[in-house]
């Protein structure tokens, strides 16, 4: 234990920020291992700004550094890409209907949106815009 006033007063205020710095890293582990545990990509998608936030703040806070938050924020982000690829997958070579809304940057393709509201690129003529074609 010291002797000076000032370093038994360091002592205290290291103490203090210690617990609060815990209380910060929990709750952050705690909202990723929600995101992580989540059964399907909605589940995931509405947990991970929350994930992303409680990261932002531990990483604000000096808690975690910046390089960590940017690895935990990746690989959140790597999960639910995951989900939504699984989610897509189901769509591919399936024939839909898709409301044809403007011409896509890629050449000779429009893009429009499903029932579902998924965003895809189809090739088809100009008069089609803002038809629905399947």
């Amino acid at each position: 234990m010291p002797n000076i006033k000032s370093a038994k007063k360091r002592v205290l205020v290291t103490k203090k920020s210690t617990v609060l710095n815990n209380n910060v890293k929990a709750s952050m582990k705690t909202a990723i291992k929600k995101v992580e545990k989540a059964i399907n990509k909605e589940e995931a998608m509405t947990k991970l700004p929350e994930a992303i936030k409680k990261i932002d703040n531990a990483a604000s806070k000096g808690v975690i550094k910046a390089n960590t938050r940017d690895r935990y924020k990746t690989r959140l982000n790597k999960l639910v890409n995951k989900y939504a690829l699984l989610n897509n997958q189901k769509y591919q070579d399936k024939v839909v209907k898709v409301l044809i809304e403007d011409k896509s940057d890629k050449s000779g393709k429009y893009m429009g949106y499903t029932d579902t509201m998924k965003l895809v690129n189809v090739e088809c003529s100009s008069d089609k815009l803002g038809k629905i074609v399947k």
